[in-house]
């Protein structure tokens, strides 16, 4: 996760923070129950170009 100062300067929109890349990982293993399963990732604040691998 990138973490970046306030600035006044900035929009309110993204919270008067410089917009930039950024990134998250997780890793997580699954039941094998699961297997076979429709799963749900839920994912909060991703913006534009977002891309899942």
């Amino acid at each position: 996760m990138t973490q970046k100062p306030f600035d006044e300067n900035e929009s309110p929109n993204h919270g008067y923070k410089e917009r930039g890349m950024g990134w998250y990982r997780l890793r997580f293993l699954l039941d094998e129950t699961d297997r076979d399963q429709q799963i749900l990732l839920e994912f909060e604040g991703v913006t534009a170009e977002a891309k899942f691998t």
